[in-house]
């Protein structure tokens, strides 16, 4: 029976755009082979008829790929199922595709053991957010910081926009704001930088107001203390290369800052010292912690992070 497992399938998941696109790629699969495509439903099929249909001769093609639907609606049966694999081979394939994967099920239970099933759901949270930065990482391209965190924006909860934007990218050198702006126009990361080069300059007036309007765009908080901590770990690096004598403009060039927030970093470095920023950033640690475990209250802890590293200008030290 290890044998006939690898010629039948089982997939399914929340991810149904996934699944379809799957059962896309075998279609043409069986019309590149020449094979006889056959599609039934498990609701006029259960594994007997199944195992009728596999055991009988095709008239059109001696090679034949079985697209079976709703499988889920099976009466289950294991040895019946072990039955219709030995059926299984090179010239005669199942592909049974689930609209709804119940993990109580004995027969779910059953593929996962043998290896059959092929589950697809939709991320979120943490790990949608870990899955799109190891296929960025993944696919050999370099970013700027700023391109990245544009892309991680515009992309949202959609992977296969993220798969078209990195072919779209395939080739460049490096992959500018600008070239992800064209792929992704109404992204926020633009929006999102602004606000994070205000923070680190301090004003805080014209932090919250730009906090409001993000929060109003119904922009995520997580993406957003993504771009805070990048720019005040850029606004540190510049300032430990000055008061290890390096010039300003050099301590720029060599951290990639861009031309048009030079002045934005200047400002920073002279409104709060290197230390302060230090701390700045290991409070953002907490934010970072409060955001991911807080219950709802994500823009709550966002609003008082921004409200501690933003004091008013007599409280501010160096």
């Amino acid at each position: 029976m290890s044998d006939s497992t690898s010629f039948f399938r089982a997939l399914g998941g929340s991810d149904a755009r996934r699944c379809h696109e799957l059962v896309q790629e075998y279609r043409a699969e069986a019309d590149t082979n020449g094979a006889e495509l056959i599609q039934l439903n498990a609701k006029e099929t259960d594994l007997k008829s199944l195992k009728h249909e596999i055991q009988s001769l095709s008239m059109f093609s001696p090679s034949r790929y079985f697209v079976l639907h709703s499988c889920e609606l099976w009466d289950w049966d294991k040895s019946l199922f072990e039955e219709v694999l030995k059926g299984l081979g090179p010239q005669c394939r199942v592909l049974a595709w689930a609209s709804k994967i119940d993990g109580r099920s004995a027969m779910f239970k059953y593929f996962k053991k043998i290896d059959v099933l092929e589950r697809h759901d939709v991320l979120t949270g943490r790990a949608l957010e870990l899955e799109i930065h190891r296929r960025i990482s993944n696919s050999g391209l370099r970013f700027d910081e700023d391109a990245k965190f544009s892309l991680i924006n515009g992309v949202g909860e959609d992977l296969w926009s993220l798969e078209s934007a990195l072919q779209q990218f395939h080739g460049r050198e490096r992959v500018l704001l600008a070239d992800v702006q064209v792929v992704f126009p109404d992204s926020a990361g633009v929006d999102a930088f602004a606000l994070a080069r205000t923070v680190a300059e301090g004003e805080r007036e014209s932090v919250m107001i730009g906090l409001m309007q993000l929060r109003d765009n119904r922009e995520i908080p997580l993406q957003l203390l993504g771009a805070l901590q990048w720019q005040l770990r850029q606004v540190v690096r510049v300032g430990e290369r000055i008061q290890r004598r390096e010039s300003f403009d050099a301590a720029c060039r060599a951290e990639r800052v861009h031309p048009g927030s030079k002045a934005s970093v200047g400002r920073a470095l002279k409104n709060f010292g290197v230390r302060a920023h230090r701390k700045r950033l290991a409070r953002l640690a907490l934010a970072d912690v409060g955001i991911k475990g807080g219950a709802g209250r994500a823009w709550w802890w966002l609003e008082r992070y921004l409200i501690d590293i933003c004091p008013i200008r007599s409280a501010r030290t160096s």
